[in-house]
């Protein structure tokens, strides 16, 4: 299988698992990866380029092509790019969310589920991953390959000591609405994929604790999308390692 990972800094997990495989001559995976955002890229005639001399020079850094043939590959998969549970924490953080078991104060401002669901879509859509999977399904020649989303992980389990991030998450617990939450994020998620033909790859169950918390286990010394030999800051609750990376990559190669 000849894959392409289009994504932003969580593709990183990825590209570490990957640089330390066992080689095959069956798979290949190719990177075309920014940190941040990625944008500051063009879609022509089935050919993706970035068009920035920052977005060029990170690829040149990293000894990635600047310009990739998307017909070359069976598969190609979004990670990240902003397609994260934080979209729905953000907005629980400030509103309670009517018939949901939460423990708030009825003073806070109240929403339904379907408003809750609107406004997900809305930011799913609006998001890189959303953009970049839109201009694919707009290529004729995209239509007999596998289009595969995977989202960016859930914040570590360490978060919930954190003292400098995971207030929302912690928060979620607190108002037993992890579930919830997590429930609502998924099943947008199906449904936005199912648009644009693609396949919604949700975090693997095992690596999951506390119901919205990813395992030390697979976040623990993560490294750097701009440079793998260095390790994410100590504070650092957002990103996932190798040993989630190569979790991925083994649904991506086998269950699809």
């Amino acid at each position: 299988m000849k894959v392409l990972v289009l994504g932003n800094s969580h593709a990183g997990c990825l590209m570490h698992a990957w640089k330390h495989r066992v080689d095959s001559e069956r798979d290949t995976i190719t990177f075309f990866v920014k940190s941040g955002s990625l944008s500051e890229f063009s879609i022509v005639e089935s050919q993706i380029s970035a068009t920035s001399s920052e977005f060029c020079s990170f690829l040149e850094r990293l000894s990635l092509a600047t310009t990739v043939n998307l017909d070359a590959y069976d598969t190609i998969v979004i990670v990240g790019s902003e397609l994260s549970i934080f979209s729905v924490v953000s907005i629980i953080n400030r509103y309670r969310i009517l018939d949901w078991p939460m423990k708030q104060d009825v003073a806070t401002p109240a929403l339904t589920e379907d408003v809750l669901r609107i406004a997900l879509a809305e930011a799913v859509d609006q998001s890189s991953g959303g953009r970049i999977l839109r201009m694919l399904y707009e290529l004729p020649t995209m239509r007999s390959k596998k289009l595969i989303i995977v989202p960016q992980p859930f914040p570590s389990e360490r978060a919930l000591i954190s003292k400098t991030g995971g207030f929302g998450f912690r928060r979620l617990i607190r108002h037993r609405a992890a579930e919830s939450a997590v429930r609502v994020f998924n099943e947008e998620l199906v449904a936005f994929c199912s648009r644009f033909g693609a396949l919604y790859q949700p975090q693997p169950g095992n690596t999951i604790v506390h119901e919205c918390f990813t395992a030390n286990a697979y976040t623990s010394a993560a490294r750097r999308l701009a440079n793998l030999d260095q390790m994410q800051p100590s504070e650092d609750i957002i990103h996932a390692n190798a040993a989630y990376g190569q979790l991925i990559i083994n649904q991506i190669l086998t269950k699809h």
